[in-house]
């Protein structure tokens, strides 16, 4: 995808696109999900249709956004706005590192970017995907923008020493941890959730900060939030 090429609005019109025609053609998933979601939300068939629609939109913009990160970071200030940074400037100098929890919400890839544009010691933990060739991309793309990727499987040592060091480790948990986790509620349902980044933060001594990013009504601009470090 030739996205770089064109003007930002145009490649974030044409992402939304791809999202919309893939919900419209992988029916199976697209189904399954707006069960779910009916089930979770208590919303009708058609509300969730919708929310699962737009959910797939998002991602189309944000797949463009993410592999034009490049081109986005010259300028990155108008399009992302910071609140409540201060949050995540105290965890730092306590001098343990930092756990930066976050989920599959907005553009999270560009949530990290912005930290690594703007200098902070940022890493991730990556997924490894199918195809060797897009995990490579995925962490080259990160690294452009000072990213480091550390392997998925909870890469201990990895993470151990990159709060050694002092530096932040980017969690996103909502990801089912099947017999791997434990049981808690969410939107009134039992979900299996990954603990690891909990005890990691208990034995290292380290802040958790929760952030969330939210794009904004106009599909451009982002709102980033950190919020207060939670307590042990």
């Amino acid at each position: 995808m030739q996205s770089h090429l064109l003007p930002h609005s145009a490649a974030l019109s044409l992402g939304g696109s791809l999202g919309r025609m893939v919900f419209s053609l992988n029916k199976d998933k697209s189904s399954k999900a707006i069960i779910r979601c009916s089930k979770f939300l208590g919303c009708s068939i058609e509300v969730a249709r919708e929310v699962v629609a737009k959910s797939y939109i998002n991602l189309g913009r944000s797949v463009v956004e993410f592999l034009n990160l490049a081109k986005i970071s010259k300028k990155i200030d108008e399009i992302v706005s910071v609140h409540n940074i201060e949050n995540l400037n105290d965890a730092l100098a306590c001098g343990r590192g930092v756990i930066l929890l976050t989920a599959h919400l907005g553009n999270w890839e560009l949530a990290a970017a912005y930290l690594g544009i703007k200098d902070y010691p940022m890493r991730a933990i990556g997924a490894e995907q199918r195809d060797a060739r897009i995990t490579k991309l995925i962490s080259d793309i990160r690294a452009s923008c000072g990213v480091e990727t550390i392997g998925k499987g909870f890469d201990l040592r990895g993470a151990i020493r990159c709060l050694q060091e002092g530096n932040i480790l980017g969690v996103l948990l909502d990801q089912d941890a099947k017999d791997k986790g434990i049981i808690a509620p969410f939107l009134g349902q039992p979900a299996s959730t990954p603990y690891g980044p909990v005890k990691l933060a208990m034995k290292m001594r380290s802040p958790i900060v929760p952030l969330f990013i939210v794009r904004r009504k106009d599909n451009i601009h982002h709102d980033l939030y950190f919020l207060p470090s939670l307590e042990e």
